[in-house]
């Protein structure tokens, strides 16, 4: 058994007598250091990461917030076993049923070009384009599409858009941008560009004049 700090032993056994009960959650004391991450966290509570940070951020489990990218959140585990004592003993003060469980509103919300096809929106694309050249390099791309040239190059990278290299240079095909960025502007997501959001408008205005 690991040796467990003078003044969490008496919260222990006050945890077995308050909380007779509900779960006894004294055994954590002892498994689990005085002060925890948000990782040990998720396997002391078995919640979602969304939900721990979400508990840590609203205040539902004290913690110190350093803001950092690594160990942000430092906990004690006493308040962990008082959080979810007071759960058991007290639902009323328990988070909004439904808010871990249904996915974000983006996600739910119906693609605003669903019911386009892609060959529509693909030939809306060439028409848009019409003017700017077949060979485009990554700048080219990132203006046009409204996304950093940071993401073009990851899309690259990542072989999702074709692109022909030319004397150390990597040139994107017109053509080749439209058949990616058709599939883009038909999935929506909840980050897309100003200038995809504008080319989407667009699209549907000239969709409903039909």
């Amino acid at each position: 058994m690991k040796k467990v700090d003078t003044v969490l032993l008496p919260l222990a056994n006050s945890y077995q007598t308050e909380a007779a009960m509900s779960t006894n959650y004294s055994s954590i004391l002892h498994a689990y250091p005085e002060k925890i991450s948000i990782e040990q966290l998720y396997r002391i509570c078995h919640f979602s990461k969304r939900k721990c940070k979400w508990l840590l951020e609203n205040g539902y489990i004290p913690c110190e917030d350093r803001g950092t990218k690594t160990w942000r959140f430092v906990i004690r585990t006493v308040d962990v076993v008082e959080y979810l004592t007071l759960m058991e003993t007290d639902p009323s003060k328990a988070p909004p049923k439904g808010l871990f469980n249904a996915a974000p509103a983006w996600e739910k919300a119906t693609p605003p070009l669903e019911r386009v096809s892609l060959t529509e929106i693909r030939q809306f694309l060439q028409e848009r384009w019409s003017e700017q050249p077949d060979a485009l390099y990554e700048e080219d791309v990132a203006k046009l599409v409204g996304y950093s040239r940071n993401t073009i190059h990851k899309w690259i990278v990542n072989r999702r858009l074709k692109y022909v290299p030319v004397l150390n240079e990597v040139v994107i095909p017109k053509n080749w941008l439209i058949e990616y960025f058709a599939i883009i502007m038909k999935k929506h997501c909840s980050r897309e560009s100003a200038t995809q959001r504008t080319l989407t408008e667009e699209l549907l205005r000239r969709k409903s004049r039909e």
